[in-house]
This record gives C-alpha cells, structure tokens and sequence, in this order.
C-alpha cells in the first residue's frame, strides 16, 4: 500500500511538472495580439469543452474571463490551468440529502456538509466584486428552477449582461407554443402535427394532396353527447354521420391504428379507398391523421441577438430516420452530426428559418436579448429538400465554441460577437460555421483509445469480437488522429495545460473519490 502511494505521488509530481513547463513554453510562443479599445471581464459557469474552446476565443479577443464551477476537490478542475483562464472561482457544490443514501459504509454517523448559500444569492454578489460585463451560463450547479431564479436575480441586482433568453422567451422551448409562433410566421413552414378527421372525405383529401404519400390514422376517443343535439340530427342520423356499416361494424372493435396505404399493397390507390370505405369515421368518432415523415435529422445552433442572426452553425447525420408527428421524437444519434458546408442547400434552408423565426421574436417581451438557440429539424431529401422544424432548446451550443476552435480566424470572430451581442452592437453579416474547407468533428483522444482500441482487443482475446470488428475500430481511430476531418475537442499547442491535467491528474482523481464516494453513499 505504502509503495502504491509513493508511486502515485511521483506520478502526480511528474504530471505537476510537465504541465509547468508545458505551460511556459506555450507562454512564451504565444503571439501577442491587439488588444480591443474596450476589454471587457467575461464570466462563464461551467467546465466542459464548450466552455474551454468560447474562453479561448474570447481571450484571442483580449478580453478578461473569469470562470466559475463547482470542484470534488481545491485546485482539482483542468480549466485552472488554462493560459485564456484569468481565475478560477469555485462554487459551492449542493448538498445530498442525507436520507436515502446507499454505500458500504453508509451508516456510519459522519456529519453532513452545512448548506451553501443558494447561487440566486452568491452570484449577484460576485459580479459586482469582479466588475463582470458580461455572463455567459453554459451550466450551474442545481435543478433547473435555481438556475431561472439566479438569472433573475442577475438581472434586477446587477447591471451585468447575460447570454440567456427571457422568461416569455424560455416558453417557446415547449411543443405547442413552439408550433405556434412558428405557424404565425410568414414562412410556410409549420411544424408537423396530426390532424384531426371526421369523415372519409376528409382522409381522401389530405391523401390527394399529399399525391398519396404515407399516413397513420390512429383512433380518439369517442366524443359524448352533450344532450343538447338538434332534433334535425336525432331524426335523421344517417344523414349526419358515416354508417360504418356491417364490415367497419366488426373492425370498430378492433382498428385502432390504420396505415395509408397498406403495406404490401400492389394497387396502393384502390388499397386506400378499400381501407377507408370500411373505417368507422363520424363526428362523435374522430380519427388523427398523420403524415408519416422520413429524412436526415438536423440541429441548427445559433447565437441570437436582437431578432439578428450573429453566428450560426448546421449539422446534419449520415443515418436516416421515420418520424411520426404525435409520437415521441426519435433521439438522433449527435455523435454521427457532420457539420452542413455553409454554402450548401440544406445550410441556407435551415439559416433562412432560423433568421424569420429571430425576427419574429421582436414582438415578445425579451426579444431584444441575447441567448443561443438550438433548433431540431427532419429534412426530407427528394426533388425539393423540405424542412420541418421540431423543436427548440436554450441551452448553450457547443457545436459553435468547437467548430471555431478549428479556426482561428473563426474563433476571434466568434468572440467579438459575444461581446457584441451583450452590448446590443452588433454588425456585419451572419459568422457562419464552419468556414469553407474548415467543417471538423471534435473527439476525445483518451476516450476513443479506449473504445476503439483497447476495449476491442480485449474482447476479442475474450472470444467477445471479432479480428475484423478490432480492425474496424482501428481504423476509425487512425480517421481521427491522422485524417483532417477531426478534432481533439481540448488540445491546443498553445495552451496545452488543460488537456494534460485534465487526463494526467483530474480523470484519475475524480474515478478514485467516484469509488470512495459509492463506499460512503456520497456522490
């Protein structure tokens, strides 16, 4: 045990050491930039490459950044040791509840930590000390109520700009309301939706101009009489409604979902008329109707300021998928996104949408602000490319710090435009990413050398993998170290302290406490 522990204390030393020397190397090749006629104190909350990659390109523009993040240990974070870092500020971690937890060592009476002051609190008071102009929230500590509650707090208290919607703003990241602001725009783009049908009129009319593309129609529940029905409708109830008659009588206990057309159908016209003629359809028994969609997801990111468009970035995936409006979303695989070359069709469809719908934004309270938006689309593939849109979220994009870090130019661009946006100045054309002959993926080196190099050798030594599946593996690693369509998502030859504290010291560290932390029932 005693030898273990002088093994890892050298190791640490050694790491410690490197990491200086790496640290003043990088120093001293570092090329002296001009500096902005105004400098501004950048504050960001979070500690993942994100974070590292927009700290560097606000550096590059020679503003001050501090960041701030919560630590398992002091001086243990790798974005400490960043040369665009100017301090670190550890926030207080939240405290487990002390009831429920599960270990080995559970029960024993240790003291519980004392309660941290909430950050709704602590951050107001953080940014007047350090003069912060600016706050850019890409993660905080907590549930996601504290965070709204410490953007408020930010706003009324300080004068600190943040990069954050508003509370009217925010709303729009939910389904309906998403779908109806898009729908108020003059675009004609909608967000698909089912439809409701009372008759089979109604289905062959959508069938018909849709030119019989496929449709689920999935039943509703009956409608009840209110009692209030006219006494026109009570004589004559053939006239009001669909008889399903005898046939549709005996499906009306079983249909529940219906496929247009049939699959397997060698006359997909007559197939619908045959499946429609039978349905049991009326007023008191809707149906929803459905187009059935198949393309390539789509993620458009963009930082958004004033209803403008100040940076936007586009990402599609090579893997094509069927969705269903009124079923749950299916989940595209992000680490299959390839960045959209900024002059292609797909790019300037989606940035055409993203720019109406900012502008529409105007009329909100808080559309004057400045946040980023990340916007889900399907994208049809056939004669015309079609985009439906599906959603939005709020949260800050990676994709637009690590596409500019492959960039330098890109990157100094991309952080005068965060200080732009937060002072409401901003100018010039859209940034978009990536640039030409610039489109990069970023990767992890230690975690694709493990995945696809060790692991597969040990499971084929296992009887688990095949020789092939292991030469696959190596192959994919070969792409991304030695091809240039990859990027390590946190090394950088000027500023390399990051990346080797981060998997020389903070990695092993943070396994190690993960290990004590289940012993103790504290993670």
């Amino acid at each position: 045990m005693a030898l273990f522990l002088l093994n890892l204390a050298y190791l640490t030393a050694l790491l410690l050491c490197t990491s200086r020397l790496a640290l003043r190397i990088a120093s001293r090749a570092r090329r002296t930039r001009s500096v902005p006629r105004k400098r501004s104190t950048v504050l960001l909350t979070g500690s993942d490459p994100a974070v590292l990659a927009t700290a560097r390109a606000l550096k590059s523009e020679g503003h001050i950044v501090l960041i701030a993040d919560t630590e398992r240990l002091p001086y243990l974070n790798a974005l400490r040791y960043s040369l665009a870092v100017s301090r670190f500020i550890r926030l207080p971690a939240p405290v487990p509840p002390a009831k429920g937890r599960k270990g080995l060592f559970a029960r024993l009476p240790f003291r519980d930590p004392k309660p941290s002051p909430p950050l709704s609190a602590l951050l107001p008071k953080l940014i007047t000390a350090h003069n912060i102009s600016l706050w850019i929230p890409f993660s905080l500590p907590g549930p996601r109520t504290s965070h709204e509650a410490t953007s408020s707090a930010v706003r009324t208290s300080t004068f600190c700009s943040i990069i954050s919607p508003s509370p009217a703003i925010s709303t729009l990241s939910k389904p309906r309301p998403f779908a109806a602001f898009v729908s108020s725009l003059e675009t004609g783009i909608r967000v698909p939706k089912p439809e409701t049908v009372n008759s089979r009129a109604e289905i062959h009319s959508r069938l018909w101009a849709a030119k019989h593309a496929p449709f689920v129609l999935t039943r509703q529940p009956r409608r009840r009489d209110s009692g209030m029905a006219s006494p026109l409708r009570a004589a004559l109830p053939a006239l009001t409604t669909s008889n399903p008659g005898p046939a549709g009588a005996e499906r009306e206990a079983e249909t529940k979902t219906l496929t247009l057309p049939p699959a397997g159908s060698a006359a997909p016209v007559d197939a619908c008329y045959a499946a429609v003629a039978v349905l049991p359809i009326s007023p008191a028994q809707p149906w929803a109707m459905a187009r059935v969609l198949s393309g390539v997801p789509a993620v458009a990111s963009a930082l958004i300021s004033r209803g403008r468009v100040a940076v936007f970035s586009a990402s599609t995936s090579a893997t094509p998928l069927t969705y269903i409006p009124g079923q749950a979303e299916p989940a595209p695989v992000l680490a299959d996104m390839t960045p959209v070359a900024a002059d292609s069709k797909v790019s300037a469809a989606l940035l055409s949408f993203v720019r109406a719908w900012a502008a529409g934004l105007n009329r909100l309270e808080g559309g004057e602000g400045a946040f980023h938006a990340s916007f889900k689309f399907l994208v049809e593939e056939g004669e015309g490319e079609r985009v439906w849109p599906l959603g939005v979220s709020f949260d800050p994009a990676p994709a637009l710090a690590l596409q500019a870090a492959a960039d330098p130019k890109a990157a100094r661009v991309l952080g005068a435009a965060y200080a732009a946006a937060a002072a409401g100045a901003l100018d010039g054309e859209t940034l978009l990413l990536p640039r030409a002959g610039k489109a990069r993926r970023a990767y992890s080196l230690p975690p694709s050398v493990l995945n696809l190099v060790v692991r597969p050798w040990v499971r084929m030594w296992l009887l688990q993998e095949s020789p092939m599946g292991v030469l696959r593996g190596w192959k994919r690693m070969a792409e991304r170290v030695l091809g240039g369509e990859w990027r390590e998502e946190m090394w950088s030859a000027r500023d390399p302290g990051p990346w080797v504290w981060r998997w020389g010291v903070q990695t092993p560290v943070e396994w190690s406490l993960g290990g004590v932390g289940w012993a103790f029932g504290r993670r």
